[in-house]
C-alpha cells in the first residue's frame, strides 16, 4: 500500500468520526440557538396560555379583588398553573407547572416586599442576581423555548393593556 492509497484510506475510515466531533465542537461551542426573548421569529408576542385572557380563570380570579401589584404576581403564578403543557428549566433541571408552581409560588411569599411593583419583583428575580441569564427558560409544544423573564414581562404587559382598555 502507497502513500495515496494509505491517505484515501484513512480518509474513509475517519469520515464519520471527524463529521461527528465538528459537529460536536460546533454545538458545544454555542451554535446551538439560543433561547428567545419572548418574541417569536415573526415578531410576535409569546404568553404562557391562551388568548384573550378575559376567558382564562386566572384572569377571572383577578378580577375579583383589587388590581393591586400583589396580584398581578398572583395573576402571573396562576397563568403558570393553567399552562400544563410548558415545561421550565431552572440551571440544570427541568419542571412541569406541577413543580414550578410552588416554587414561584415560594419566591413570591418569601422574597416579596411590600411596595415592590410586580414588574420590579420579576426584574429582581430573573435580572439583579444573575443578569438575564440562560438560566431559566420556559419550553412550549411547539419546540419553541425562550427565557421566563420576557415571557412574564408580556404576561404583565397583556394584563396592564387589558386592564387600561377596561377602564
Amino acid at each position: 500500500m502507497d502513500y495515496k492509497d494509505n491517505r484515501n484510506h484513512l480518509k474513509q475510515t475517519y469520515r464519520f468520526p471527524l463529521l461527528f466531533a465538528l459537529a460536536f465542537i460546533s454545538l458545544s461551542s454555542g451554535c446551538i440557538s439560543h433561547p428567545l426573548k419572548g418574541l417569536t421569529p415573526d415578531g410576535n408576542r409569546v404568553y404562557l396560555g391562551s388568548l384573550p385572557i378575559e376567558n382564562t380563570e386566572a384572569y377571572k380570579t383577578f378580577r375579583l379583588g383589587p388590581p393591586t401589584e400583589t396580584e398581578k404576581l398572583f395573576y402571573l403564578l396562576n397563568r403558570v398553573k393553567d399552562a400544563r403543557d410548558v415545561t421550565y428549566r431552572f440551571e440544570d433541571g427541568w419542571y412541569t407547572y406541577f413543580e414550578a408552581y410552588p416554587a414561584a409560588l415560594w419566591l413570591l411569599v418569601h422574597h416579596y416586599e411590600r411596595g415592590e411593583t410586580a414588574r420590579f419583583f420579576i426584574h429582581k428575580e430573573f435580572v439583579a442576581f444573575h443578569g438575564v441569564s440562560e438560566s431559566t427558560t420556559m419550553h412550549f409544544p411547539n419546540g419553541s423555548y425562550h427565557l421566563a423573564y420576557y415571557v412574564f414581562l408580556n404576561e404583565l404587559d397583556l394584563l396592564e393593556e387589558t386592564l387600561k382598555r377596561e377602564m
